[in-house]
């Protein structure tokens, strides 16, 4: 005879952890951002952007046309600066043209940057490489007494989810201040908007991404928690 022999504990567990599953990833949560701080909350499929082997050592890539990344995440800007030099740059090997490279930078030798931010632009805008629920990056200015950065996370229509501002962040403190976002699932992240009051300089390092999990990844997760729901049955 067969039968089954169901596991009351194991179901109350399975039960519990599915229904948190389903509840964060079906729950629709108004139209904003936790504001992150550091990247302690980011998982293991987070995506990290250096800004490494794009440009020439001590000669400065200007961003006069979107540029899409290792990760997989683009550079764009919604204006155009009249001159090239106040275009954003990913800079390798120091401090916007410096020979040796800086200690100060988090990660590597390479950066993306910008002297005077939104002084003849609207800022720079990074797709990134999918659609998140965490994003974010370090970010510094050029010294303590200005450089007003704002820094926003949109939705896939260009819209504001959350924004902030970070401000008096010296190079030496870099590595330190990192400025993110985290949304729900069903309100995405598709880009990050970064601006200045023109005034010092922008600096951005160590991009970090965590996308939303696949469909495919959900799938296998409902199939394993069912497996704990409805063990196999067992012969007698």
């Amino acid at each position: 005879m067969i039968t089954h022999t169901p596991n009351p504990t194991r179901a109350s567990s399975a039960i519990l952890f599915l229904s948190t599953f389903i509840l964060f990833f079906t729950t629709t949560l108004p139209s904003h951002a936790t504001i992150l701080t550091n990247t302690s909350s980011f998982g293991p499929t987070t995506i990290i952007e250096s800004f490494e082997n794009i440009a020439n050592p001590a000669a400065n890539l200007p961003m006069t046309s979107p540029l899409t990344l290792p990760s997989g995440a683009i550079i764009s800007q919604t204006t155009t600066p009249n001159s090239v030099s106040l275009f954003p740059h990913v800079v390798d090997g120091g401090f916007f043209g410096l020979i040796s490279p800086s200690p100060l930078i988090p990660d590597g030798t390479s950066y993306l940057g910008q002297g005077n931010p939104s002084l003849f632009d609207d800022g720079i805008t990074i797709q990134l490489p999918a659609l998140s629920f965490r994003a974010g990056a370090f970010i510094a200015t050029q010294s303590s007494d200005n450089g007003v950065i704002r820094i926003s996370a949109l939705n896939e229509s260009g819209g504001i989810i959350e924004s902030t501002t970070t401000t008096g962040i010296p190079a030496e403190n870099w590595a330190s201040n990192f400025v993110g976002f985290q949304t729900s699932p069903s309100t995405p992240i598709h880009a990050l908007h970064f601006e200045g009051n023109g005034a010092g300089v922008l600096r951005i390092d160590r991009l970090h991404t965590q996308p939303i999990p696949e469909p495919t990844t959900t799938t296998l997760t409902l199939l394993t928690l069912t497996t704990l729901l409805f063990p196999g049955r067992q012969l007698t």
